[in-house]
């Protein structure tokens, strides 16, 4: 197979299968926003911090499982193999989340105290919830790997805009309330989980739990990389809560944060996917610099204009899409929109360091990032509020991207030089918006700083033209990707 052909195959495979979540991505972003104009900021702010401590409980007891599926599937040739670490994942997964149920009910009964009111209202949907996203997450990676990335997305699409439906359905048929939204995910989920369960029965081979050493310290690396992520993601909206006591701040800053959180899962999150897969195979280990290189500088371009045009129309989104009520997301979406950006220089970095087996650079970088989003939060949350939380997890994102940077470099990845470019096109930029007070001019500086500086070139178009033209020197192998 020639490099040329290994490209294409890269390329359209991440195509199809970021077109597929895309489309997903923009009906479930639809759905979303009339759930937000459903609820009310006080309940959207419930809402959202316990469904998201649900999520994030879900993901951590999936142990991992989906991304060392999806780097260890692969490499087995014998499909009883596969099977069988399929399975183990399954039961490692479904006995760690009975354990944790255990302990919930014994923290309930013996220190009801320390459960958060929201979570003694929604009663067992909680817990359900908290298991379909655990079991979710390990048929993910069986999925994944198996390279079955489209029929997945089909999959979990479908489960993302039914929990939403059900739950506007719910919210004016029983009550406007955010138990009754929570109880339609948890409700909706489930379903979706059996389905899928289902689906993969035939993959399946109930074994032991004797799990190589190879398996079982890279699926222990991301497991905690599972925490830190949790802990990312969850210590904005849980210092808010803490410190303000108004939930109606916590439904301000999800409710600013979902459009760029959107539009990640539509540009971003299915990139990796792919990339884990291809560069954990054999035939394409060569190609890892180049793609990285290159895929870098065209994400932060294209994620870089993407981001300053939410930060200039910010104000004009959330006014049409949710409504007067939720003015005071404006701010959040304006500062939020910039960590597009810097999740778009991440982006390539995850996958890199999967395949690699070194999943502990990222677990280490993202633990310093909490830490520092944490110390941030207490300093800016008391006075600027959602907007502070916002505020707080973009500067710790920068500082993790540089870091990201440096990380690569060591590693024989050269993209130093157009990282740190960026990232000073996009500060310029948003200054320029900022002191006009004109913010549609902070696209369009970008813009013109990238290709004054020379960061996008005629050759680079030409790369791009040539990987789109499949007629020229392409012969597509019979076992062309399975994604397919």
């Amino acid at each position: 197979m020639t490099d040329k052909t290994i490209y294409r195959k890269i390329f359209f495979s991440a195509a199809a299968y970021t077109g597929l979540k895309g489309f997903f991505a923009l009906a479930t972003t639809v759905c979303t926003i009339l759930l937000i104009r459903a609820l009310s900021p006080y309940e959207f702010g419930k809402f959202s911090l316990v469904s998201h401590l649900a999520m994030m409980s879900g993901l951590i007891l999936s142990f991992g499982s989906s991304g060392t599926l999806a780097k260890f599937m692969p490499e087995y040739k014998e499909e009883r193999s596969k099977a069988r670490l399929a399975s183990q994942a399954l039961e490692i997964s479904a006995l760690g989340t009975l354990i944790f149920f255990a302990l919930l009910a014994l923290v309930l009964r013996l220190y009801p105290q320390f459960i958060p009111s929201e979570i003694k209202k929604v009663g067992p949907a909680f817990p359900l919830f908290i298991l379909s996203i655990a079991l979710f997450n390990v048929v993910q990676g069986i999925f994944r790997g198996t390279g079955r990335f489209l029929a997945w997305s089909a999959l979990e699409g479908s489960a993302e805009i039914a929990a939403r439906l059900l739950a506007i359905a719910f919210i004016f048929l029983l009550a406007k309330t955010f138990y009754s939204a929570f109880w339609a995910f948890s409700l909706s989920f489930a379903v979706f989980v059996l389905i899928s369960l289902v689906q993969i029965r035939p993959l399946l081979d109930w074994h032991d739990l004797a799990i190589p050493k190879t398996v079982l310290r890279y699926g222990t690396l991301l497991f905690l990389g599972q925490i830190v992520f949790m802990l990312i993601t969850s210590v904005d909206p849980i210092l808010l809560r803490l410190l303000l006591k108004d939930p109606a701040q916590v439904g301000f800053y999800f409710a600013g944060i979902k459009i760029p959180r959107m539009l990640e899962s539509l540009m971003l999150a299915p990139m990796s996917v792919p990339f884990v897969y291809y560069f954990s195979h054999p035939d394409t280990l060569h190609t890892r610099e180049t793609i990285i290189t290159f895929g870098t500088k065209m994400l932060g371009i294209s994620c870089g204009l993407t981001a300053l045009t939410l930060f200039a129309a910010a104000q004009d989104i959330v006014t049409l899409a949710l409504g007067p009520g939720y003015a005071e997301s404006v701010i959040v979406l304006r500062i939020y929109s910039a960590l597009l950006f810097f999740v778009g220089l991440q982006s390539l970095s995850g996958s890199f360091f999967l395949a690699i087996n070194k999943p502990q650079i990222s677990i280490a970088l993202g633990f310093c990032g909490f830490a520092i989003i944490a110390l941030l939060d207490f300093l800016l949350i008391p006075t600027w509020k959602a907007a502070g939380a916002a505020s707080a997890t973009v500067i710790g994102s920068f500082i993790v991207t540089l870091a990201i940077t440096a990380q690569l470099w060591r590693h024989g990845i050269k993209i130093a030089r157009e990282s740190l470019l960026l990232c000073l096109g996009l500060m310029l930029s948003m200054a320029v918006g900022y002191l006009t007070s004109f913010y549609y001019l902070a696209p369009i500086s970008f813009a013109l700083y990238v290709v004054l500086v020379g960061l996008l070139k005629e050759h680079d178009l030409a790369k791009i033209q040539k990987l789109w033209n499949k007629q020229n020197d392409y012969e597509q192998p019979a076992q062309d990707s399975p994604i397919l």
